[in-house]
């Protein structure tokens, strides 16, 4: 499996471009469990296609993401 795991704002709003930091803590612990790789988007092509992996993008540089996201 490959796949691009795109966020758009970490916060309490409940939009459906949004997600909450407590869920983002959730994304975060299992991403860092070594279920898969995370690799650089421009790398995730060349990944084996017996190897599972993902990309993680941030669109729009909300100021949340450099307090939450970033340090963890």
């Amino acid at each position: 499996m490959k796949a691009v795991l795109t966020y758009h704002s970490i916060d309490p709003s409940g939009s459906a471009i949004s997600i909450s930091e407590a869920s983002f803590r959730g994304h975060v612990a299992w991403l860092s469990s070594g279920a898969v790789s995370v690799v650089p988007l421009d790398e995730l092509a060349g990944v084996p296609e017996t190897q599972d992996a993902v990309a993680v993008t941030f669109d729009d540089g909300f100021a949340n993401f450099g307090s939450i996201a970033a340090p963890l």
